[in-house]
């Protein structure tokens, strides 16, 4: 079942809140309360994720949300939103698993509001991945998980790339996913996997994707 138009996501949350729709991302912006927590584009639908419900999306093999994006070259690029993930189909066909998910969105909304507006947590560490690996990224000036989002685990795998291309393979761009993502590599799904790769592709001047070498 296709998912439904972005025209019907009032309707498809009614019997759980009013909501109100924000152009953003070249889609809708769904809010509850003055509170982000859902977009749509075209005909799907991402709810918000944090640490606390991204599991549930993993688990159902979901992706993040990406969008093509002009860089300041005048080129395109695919970006990838990691707060934002693909709502399942099955999901959107069982109405009460749909408001489920859809609070435990407005929850994330609302753990991350209390988060930027209360001390700043620890910052997040790339103990997870193998030394080597960080002292590349470190040669590249990530050294923090805060320096790494910011990145992205595209643009890192790429600059690592470039920097030493023969030893960087798809391996890395696995490690660099489940670090940021604060998963299991092993977790990481052929679907999700994929997807990486797809935006991988979509970048300019990067025509081949390896595997080949060792991190």
């Amino acid at each position: 079942m296709a998912t439904p138009p972005h025209h019907y996501i009032s309707n498809l949350l009614s019997p759980w809140a009013h909501v109100t729709l924000k152009r953003m991302f070249g889609g809708l912006g769904v809010w509850r309360d003055d509170r982000f927590f859902a977009l749509t584009y075209g005909e799907e639908i991402y709810f918000k994720v944090d640490q606390v419900n991204r599991p549930n999306f993993i688990a159902a093999q979901s992706v993040p949300f990406s969008y093509e994006a002009k860089t300041s070259k005048g080129t395109s690029e695919r970006r990838i939103i990691n707060g934002l993930w693909l709502v399942p189909d099955d999901v959107l066909e069982d109405s009460d698993m749909l408001i489920t998910w859809a609070q435990a969105a407005y929850e994330a909304a609302l753990r991350a509001a209390r988060e930027k507006d209360g001390p700043k947590p620890p910052s997040r560490t790339l103990k997870t991945l193998g030394e080597k690996l960080r002292r590349r990224l470190k040669e590249i000036n990530i050294t923090t998980w805060d320096e790494l989002e910011d990145n992205g685990v595209i643009q890192s795998y790429l600059h690592l790339k470039l920097k030493a291309p023969m030893s960087t393979n798809l391996s890395v761009l696995w490690s660099l996913y489940a670090a940021l993502h604060q998963i299991l590599e092993s977790s990481i799904t052929d679907d999700m996997k994929e997807n990486l790769l797809e935006i991988l592709r979509s970048h300019t001047g990067y025509d081949q994707v390896g595997d080949g070498g060792k991190t």
